[in-house]
């Protein structure tokens, strides 16, 4: 790993919510998995997602939309966030956000403001903590022009 990718890993590690914005090509998938290894080594429940079919395969996860309960975006915030606490058909979903310390969000820069905020929300109403993500840890990343690390703790 280069000095950047031991940058990230270490920060991810600490427990920082980062934005890795890779070129394609450089590692990004490499230090997903090594985020992945090293939280989970430390007993973290490590969600991991992407943010179209195709990138969940790539990171061998499933898409942020389904990972939340999301799915199609039909239902508003609070009307999602009450089937989630009382509809039998959501119980997976909460388990799962419940269960979760880390979330790893693939294409990041594929995700539209309403659904990153909505997940956030429902995050946080799950989790019943009044915490950025409920309290999860946010490790996204995007395909963008350079490599740049954003840390928010």
């Amino acid at each position: 790993m280069n000095k950047s990718q031991l940058f990230a890993v270490e920060k991810a590690v600490e427990g920082h919510n980062i934005i890795l914005l890779f070129q394609s090509g450089t590692g990004k998938s490499f230090v997903f998995k090594e985020i992945q290894k090293k939280l989970s080594g430390a007993g973290k429940n490590v969600s991991v997602t992407g943010t179209t079919g195709i990138t969940a395969l790539i990171v061998k996860g499933c898409t942020v939309h389904s990972w939340s309960g999301i799915g199609d975006g039909r239902y508003d915030s609070d009307e999602l966030c009450q089937k989630l606490l009382t509809d039998e058909h959501f119980v997976s979903y909460k388990q799962i956000i419940l269960k979760a310390d880390s979330l790893i969000i693939d294409e990041i820069s594929m995700l539209s403001l309403k659904h990153f905020e909505q997940i956030e929300y429902v995050c946080r109403t799950i989790k019943h903590k009044d915490l950025y993500y409920g309290g999860i840890q946010v490790i996204a990343s995007g395909a963008f022009f350079s490599f740049r690390l954003y840390l928010n703790h």
